[in-house]
């Protein structure tokens, strides 16, 4: 129990800001960072750091991200990235239109993710 209270400790400062928001409307659990935390002049700094590395990623393509939040919640900017930092390419419908057909690219763009990076963490219910 002691090692379990040290681990609880040691992850305390990576979890203080981001809070449970429930299931959405396709039964999926939902976390996001507390708007307290966005305010965060670290949070901020490191968030515009992100959207300036993603931008100058992505300048040949063409895509400039505004918002994080926005901006990667469908999966089109991550199959950018993937893409350009890996030289892979990603088959699916460039704009999804369903919240199904949003699921499924995000599911492929995070295999392709897990692939290049060899893990196999991220999954997206369906």
């Amino acid at each position: 129990d002691e090692l379990e209270r040290e681990k609880e400790e040691a992850l305390k400062p990576l979890t203080s800001g981001v809070m449970d928001t429930g299931m959405d409307e396709s039964g999926d659990f939902k976390r996001q960072v507390s708007p307290e935390s966005l305010k965060d002049t670290k949070v901020q700094a490191l968030s515009q750091q992100l959207k300036e590395w993603i931008n100058d990623v992505l300048t040949d393509v063409h895509i400039v991200v505004k918002n994080l939040c926005e901006d990667l919640s469908d999966g089109q900017v991550l199959s950018s990235l993937i893409e350009q930092l890996a030289g892979a390419k990603i088959e699916h419908q460039e704009v999804a239109q369903s919240v199904a057909s949003q699921k499924a690219k995000l599911s492929e763009t995070l295999a392709q993710i897990n692939y290049h990076l060899q893990v196999n963490t991220f999954l997206i219910n369906s």
